[in-house]
């Protein structure tokens, strides 16, 4: 019982299913340039070697990734194994412990790349300092960029599946409208 006219039905049956893959496709879009950005954004980069301040928003644990250019990480990776790291609340001097160890996870924004090399995790939010140094007596090594992130491959991982399920969404719609919109017998 639609209220469409016959001579309008074919229309419908072919452009609302578009209609719906275009909509589920866009929206997915939007959902994935959204994740890349917040993505960028939730990394806190600091020069190693060299001090660097940090303003952490949230107690808990954080990723510590090596960052490089993402066609060439040169010397970059054999460096890591030589920095000294280290990590104090910028208010009490209190020393953080950072593990240093590779990791499988990698990222890869625009022209960069980061490959996580250990983990710390703080008591409280606030100002963190991050010291970076290569061992006394030793040749001064390559300048690294480091950066450190709280659950940046899960937040990602979360935006994907939301935007793959409103893709879903659009082709079920889609799949849905065509099969309504048959030519009645």
């Amino acid at each position: 019982m639609s209220t469409s006219s016959p001579s309008l039905r074919p229309f419908l049956r072919i452009a609302l299913p578009v209609c719906f893959l275009v909509l589920g496709t866009g929206v997915m879009s939007w959902i994935a340039a959204d994740a890349a950005a917040r993505m960028r954004n939730s990394l806190f980069h600091a020069q190693a070697p060299g001090e660097t301040t940090w303003l952490l928003p949230e107690a808990g644990a954080y990723t510590l990734y090596l960052e490089y250019p993402k066609e060439q990480p040169g010397e970059a990776p054999q460096a890591v194994e030589r920095i000294e790291i280290a990590l104090r609340a910028a208010a009490s001097e209190e020393r953080i412990p950072v593990s240093i160890e590779w990791s499988a996870q990698r990222y890869t924004i625009g022209d960069r790349a980061g490959a996580a090399i250990g983990a710390f995790d703080i008591p409280a939010s606030g100002a963190y300092v991050l010291s970076a140094r290569y061992p006394d007596g030793e040749a001064g090594g390559p300048e690294l960029t480091l950066a450190a992130a709280k659950r940046l491959l899960g937040r990602m991982m979360n935006r994907v599946y939301i935007g793959q399920g409103v893709m879903a969404a659009g082709i079920i719609c889609a799949a849905a409208s065509f099969v309504a919109l048959r030519p009645q017998r």
